[in-house]
């Protein structure tokens, strides 16, 4: 059996914003490799949310919705 000498590949990285609409100063933008990576990130920056939340938001910004949840939107970010 051979190996492959060919490297494994990351998928790409994709841009979000998210703010939290009932805070100043509230955007943040994030670079994620796919959706779990999304809501670990919506936890760390907005820990008003849950786990459960931050997967909702994450997985429907990930398909390109617009999602509010507890007053945190996610997009992909065009900039």
């Amino acid at each position: 059996m051979t190996e492959s000498s060919t490297p494994a590949t990351r998928p790409a990285a994709r841009s979000f914003d998210l703010v939290h609409w009932g805070v100043l100063d509230s955007f943040k933008r994030v670079q994620v490799v796919d959706p779990h990576s999304l809501t670990n990130e919506l936890v760390k920056a907005y820990p008003h949310l849950t786990y459960g939340q931050a997967h909702k938001l994450a997985q429907g910004a990930w398909d390109g919705e617009q999602p509010c949840v507890a007053d945190v939107t996610a997009e992909v970010s065009w900039g």
